[in-house]
């Protein structure tokens, strides 16, 4: 075995191999030095996420050889990770972008929001690597920095897409981050001690739904013209999302028979259940606001046109300021109709098959009813009077 090896005759760097000709850099240290230099064949192996690992040989073929072989064990995930260099090497951004290709994209819900959401971390936290981030202080200090600027219900939405983001890191191939058990952003998150608002129970009260309908007849002009009128009707009478409207097409729909058909929601992770599509029973108003809709629109494939579900969003929002209404969102539309429908004497199950919720849990959040209505099914429901008893 030759001694006194100072050079490297292969050498392989995150996949690229470097081969350098040994009678060459011997010349080259001889000149730059004034001394021989041994030949020899030095194999040192460093790829992202692995220990480097290097050994000396006597022939420039026993050294390919060998490095061949331990790239292929690393390759067929044989080769030990580094945790520490793994985690020192990928950043939030990085972890961030790659969730958001490989599943966020296909999950529901995946909006602007969303994407809105993931650049307003990347832009603060983006160049911190995961070694600094799985400190659980480090999120609770990002916990008490945010909170100054915003609810802490935002600050919730953005430590769930960083959690989810690295949870979904552990099963990637080419994103292995040892991470260990415990997630330090859920950690993180419970020493902040965030205080997050209740569900909302905003409904239309006293003269707000007259109010309302008039500002959206006056608004719009060309073919939105009074075209947000019928909107709202449809959205109350079915009590669907708008996400759910925008996606069904008029083939989903028949007049005739008063019926719709939303089509099911597409989910990111296999493991989940694919949902079936929902047939709604439509009643007599739900049914002129569909034909109201395509009179206005031209009847083109989808029911909502070319519209965009922001575009409905922003003119709800300006309808309201014209009616004069204070906090009201286009969402709290879904919970009014749903509330309705219980008014109605839906059952349960009834109302979950408009809603789409699958959980009593869920279906929960969205059925808010009124005192006075709660009063009225008592009266409505009262017992008869007990006999008097003898003396």
């Amino acid at each position: 075995m030759a001694k006194g090896i100072t050079h490297i005759s292969i050498w392989r760097v995150n996949g690229k191999r470097l081969e350098a000709t040994t009678s060459q850099r011997a010349s080259e240290l001889h000149n730059r030095y004034g001394k021989p230099a041994y030949e020899g064949f030095r194999a040192r192996f460093r790829r992202v996420g692995c220990k480097s690992l290097s050994r000396t040989f006597d022939t420039f073929e026993a050294a390919k050889a060998w490095l061949g072989k331990i790239t292929k064990s690393a390759e067929d995930g044989e080769r030990p990770i580094d945790a520490t260099k793994m985690l020192r090497t990928v950043t939030i951004k990085m972890l961030l972008r790659e969730h958001e290709d490989k599943r966020a994209k296909r999950e529901f819900g995946y909006n602007n929001s969303t994407r809105y959401r993931i650049n307003a971390i990347i832009r603060r936290i983006g160049d911190v690597s995961l070694f600094e981030a799985r400190n659980p202080h480090f999120w609770t200090d990002y916990c008490d920095e945010r909170r100054q600027s915003v609810s802490d219900d935002t600050v919730a939405r953005e430590l769930n897409l960083i959690q989810g983001a690295w949870e979904a890191a552990k099963t990637y191939d080419d994103l292995p981050i040892a991470v260990g058990k415990e997630n330090p952003i859920r950690r993180g998150r419970e020493q902040a001690r965030l205080h997050l608002k209740h569900a909302r129970e905003r409904r239309l009260v006293a003269e707000e739904e007259s109010r309302l309908l008039h500002a959206a007849a006056a608004y719009g002009q060309g073919k939105t013209a009074g075209l947000y009128v019928h909107v709202i009707v449809l959205l109350l009478e079915t009590a669907i999302a708008l996400s759910d409207l925008m996606r069904i097409r008029w083939s989903d729909v028949n007049l005739d028979e008063m019926e719709m058909t939303v089509p099911a929601r597409r989910k990111g992770r296999r493991s989940e259940k694919q949902p079936p599509p929902r047939h709604l029973a439509l009643s007599q108003l739900a049914v002129e606001g569909l034909e109201s809709i395509r009179d206005a629109l031209g009847g083109e494939e989808y029911v909502m046109g070319s519209l965009r579900a922001h575009t409905v969003s922003q003119a709800f929002h300006r309808i309201t300021q014209h009616a004069d209404i204070h906090d009201l969102r286009l969402h709290d539309l879904r919970h009014e109709g749903a509330s309705r429908f219980f008014h109605r004497g839906l059952s349960i199950k009834e109302v979950s098959v408009y809603t789409g919720h699958r959980t009593l849990e869920m279906l929960g959040r969205y059925t808010h009813p009124s005192v006075a209505e709660l009063r009225r099914r008592l009266e409505a429901t009262e017992p008869p009077a007990r006999p008097s008893s003898p003396v």
